[in-house]
Formats: structure tokens, C-alpha cells, sequence
């Protein structure tokens, strides 16, 4: 047992009979009459009747998922018979840690980046037997969060997606008003973009309004499908092109006079309120305190590249897998029905603001409806544009993200040209991976 880091959420719940039919439900999967729930028919699966007793372990990010809402009341009003422990994850209960003191959880969250994370430690299961013996409806999910979950599995389903990510640019409207310049609209390129930030930054009463951040120059690629390193080489993968194509419109925005990259650009719009333009990932929940202490803000679509229109960057997806030496994977797959079902997924939708990765709908007409401070915001523009389609991660991408941003800087600032430094960040990026190795 891992002392003081599991949390247990029990589910208890009078018995009940599951009252179903043969037809498709909101789950996803096709109902059995009560009682008559498939037995052991996933690969590896204990052998129990519908509704005999099951406590399932889990593992699972508290960033990503909220626990009552998406996980403990459905499976409770759903699967009463069900028991969910819920580890969360962090130092001390890692799934690494968990494998070496022989607790493998039933089921874990990750998102694609941490996918290659896992590989070596062989608890991936293929789902596909799962999906068939229980009817799921793979068509509900949309073609891009599932093909982001098999470009880095080798085509492989090992899960399935509850979250998608988003981008978006949201803008400070006091300062486009100080100035009189009208807002940024939606379908913007990035040059378009650019040449606004441009108008914006100034320097007024002693306080240097920025005009435009991309939160991380790593993110700009994003869009044109790069991820700096190959998850199927293991090899850099910036010194071409398309990063160069990255470097030069990073440098562009930084070398507006006054408008130099800062360490903390989220800090500069929401606490500072001096940066005009910020282009991100899907930082909604974070701005209920900010709105109330005064920001007045609202969203416009993420700008693209001229050749890339209305899209970008990858959905990357947070998923739920099923571990491979799981005993009760018919059970776990259950749960990841409830938690894809249509309305645990506008719940999340609603509440959360969370992207889902269903086709219905609802899931985007009724985007953040249940948080007060978006009631106003442009929502729409978020849904304009569409993923770029996603590359293999590699088990280094995130010790890369530094060197990268090294090199970056190095050109940015005028100690390189551009080729220079994406020369020496490839050589950098592989020296690290050799190493690591």
C-alpha cells in the first residue's frame, strides 16, 4: 500500500438494477439487460458476474480531470457495484514507482507528450478487443484525437481521449481602447498579427505596453506540425525549413522596440495589464480572478500561417489507458465509457471549459456556458480553426524545449543568424539525446 498518497473515493450506492436495451446509449457502448454484463472478455480479465463487487485503482492527473463531476458521480449513478481509488499523480506516486513496487494502477491519465514516457514500462494494453466485445462507438470521437493517440502508438488504441487541447488569442481591450485602435479579428494571419502588435507598443506615462506574445516561440510550430524532436528517429528535427519559417516570425514580434521577450508573458497580461495580444493554449479557467480584479478582455481566433488558414496547434489529447496487467479491464473499460460518455463530456464542457474530443455539437455550442466570467467572451472564435495533424512525440521532447528556446534566444538577440542556430540547436538537442541515452 503507498501510504499518504492515495486517495480513496469510494463509490457506494444501494443496489440497482442497470436497466438497459439493445440499443446504443449516451456511453458510447451498446446496454446489456441487468445482469447479463459481458464476463472476462477483455484479454487478461478476471472472470466476475455484472454486478459483483470491483474496486479499480487509479492514476490520475488532478490538472486534467475532476474527480466528482467526470468520475465519481456517473460511475456511481451508472455502475453502483464500482469502487474507484484515486491516486494522484506526483512525486512519490509516479506510474515508474508504482511498477517497481509492483502496484501497476487498473487505469491512467497522461496526455501524448508522456505517451513515449510510459513505453519501457510495458503497461500499455490495445483496447481494441475492449471496443469490439462492448460495442463502442468509436464515430462519436473526432478522427483527429484518436489518430493523435496512434501516431504515437504505432497505430495501436491504447486509450481514449476525454480532453483536447485548444489555442486561442485572447486581448486586452482597455489597451486597443487607450490607443484607439480597433480590435484583432478573427482569420488573422500571423503577419496581420504582427503589424497590429506593432501599433500597440509604446511606451505611455511610464508604463511599455507589449503588443503581441506567443507563449513560447516552441508553440508557434506547433501549427506546422513541429515538435522539435522525431518521436520515431529519436533525432532533432529543427534544423529544416519549416523551424526556420518559426524563428523568423519569433524574431519579428521580440524585435519590436519595446516589445523584447519577457520570462512570464501570462504575468504581463492579467497581472501587469501591459501586454496587448496573447497568443495561447486553453488558459480559460485561469482568468476568474483576474476578471474580477479588473481585466477587461475578451478572445479572438489564433492567428495562422498563410499557408496553414484556420489552423492551430496539435489537439494533444489527455487520455485514459487501461493497464496492461490490470485483472479487471472489462470494468475499467466501463468507466472510460462513463468518462467519454456524451453527458459526463458536456458536464466537462460546461463546467470546465475543456475541449471535447466528441463530434457532438453541443460540445461546442454550449462551450463554458456554466462560467460566469465567459458568458460575453467571443467562444466561437476558438472553434474556427482546426488541429494540425500531429506528429510522433519523443521521450525527450521536453529536455529539448530548452536548448531550443537557447537557440532561440542567441538569434533573437543578434549573436547568430538564423541557420547558426538552428545548426546548433540540432547538435545541441542530439548531444543531450546521446547523452541520455
Amino acid at each position: 500500500m503507498i501510504k499518504n498518497r492515495l486517495l480513496c473515493l469510494s463509490i457506494i450506492a444501494v443496489a440497482a438494477a442497470l436497466a438497459g436495451c439493445s440499443n446504443s446509449d449516451h456511453t458510447g457502448q451498446r446496454s446489456e439487460p441487468a445482469g447479463q454484463a459481458p464476463e472476462g472478455t477483455g484479454t487478461g480479465s478476471a472472470r466476475v458476474s455484472g454486478t459483483e463487487p470491483v474496486t479499480l485503482n487509479i492514476l490520475a492527473s488532478s490538472t486534467e480531470l475532476e474527480f466528482e463531476p467526470m468520475l465519481i458521480e456517473p460511475v456511481k449513478k451508472k455502475y453502483p457495484h464500482l469502487t474507484l481509488n484515486i491516486i494522484q499523480k506526483g512525486k512519490g506516486a509516479s506510474m515508474k514507482e508504482l511498477v517497481a513496487a509492483g502496484q501497476v494502477p487498473d487505469l491512467f491519465t497522461d496526455w501524448t507528450g508522456g505517451m513515449m514516457d510510459l513505453k519501457d514500462l510495458d503497461v500499455f494494453f490495445d483496447i481494441s478487443p475492449l471496443i469490439k466485445s462492448q460495442q463502442f462507438d468509436l464515430d462519436r470521437f473526432s478522427p483527429n484525437s484518436l489518430d493523435a493517440i496512434r501516431v504515437n502508438s504505432d497505430g495501436v488504441l491504447y486509450g481514449l481521449p476525454f480532453n483536447l487541447q485548444l489555442f486561442m488569442m485572447v486581448y486586452n481591450k482597455d489597451i486597443f481602447d487607450k490607443f484607439g485602435i480597433p480590435y484583432p479579428k478573427d482569420g488573422m494571419t500571423w503577419t496581420q498579427t504582427v503589424n497590429l502588435a506593432k501599433m500597440l507598443t509604446r511606451l505611455d506615462n511610464g508604463i511599455q505596453y507589449r503588443g503581441l506574445d506567443p507563449d513560447g516561440v516552441q508553440r508557434l510550430g506547433l501549427s506546422l506540425s513541429q515538435i522539435i524532436v522525431n518521436g520515431k528517429t529519436n533525432k532533432a528535427d529543427v534544423n529544416n525549413e519549416q523551424w526556420k519559417k518559426v524563428f523568423e516570425l519569433g524574431k519579428s514580434m521580440f524585435s519590436i522596440p519595446g516589445n523584447e521577450q519577457t520570462s512570464n508573458p501570462f504575468n504581463d497580461f492579467t497581472k501587469e495589464k501591459r501586454l496587448a495580444m496573447f497568443a495561447t493554449y486553453n488558459r480559460l479557467t485561469q482568468f476568474d480572478a483576474p476578471t474580477k480584479e479588473g481585466l477587461h478582455w475578451d478572445i479572438a481566433q489564433y492567428p495562422s500561417f498563410e499557408e496553414r488558414p484556420n489552423t492551430y496547434g496539435l489537439s494533444n489529447p489527455w487520455m485514459m489507458f487501461i493497464s496492461k496487467q490490470s485483472k479487471y479491464k472489462d470494468q475499467a473499460m466501463q468507466v472510460i465509457s462513463v468518462l467519454t460518455s456524451d453527458e459526463v463530456q458536456l458536464i466537462n464542457a460546461r463546467k470546465s471549459a475543456k475541449l471535447s474530443p466528441l463530434k457532438h455539437p453541443q460540445m461546442k455550442t454550449e462551450f463554458g456556458a456554466d462560467v460566469p466570467f465567459l458568458n460575453d467572451k467571443n467562444i466561437a472564435a476558438i472553434f474556427k480553426s482546426q488541429p494540425a495533424p500531429a506528429p510522433a512525440y519523443s521521450e525527450f521532447y521536453s529536455k529539448s524545449t530548452p536548448l531550443l528556446l537557447s537557440s532561440f534566444a542567441d538569434y533573437a538577440t543578434g549573436k547568430v543568424d538564423v541557420n547558426t542556430a538552428l545548426r546548433e540547436a540540432d547538435e545541441k538537442i542530439n548531444k543531450m539525446i546521446s547523452e541520455g541515452k
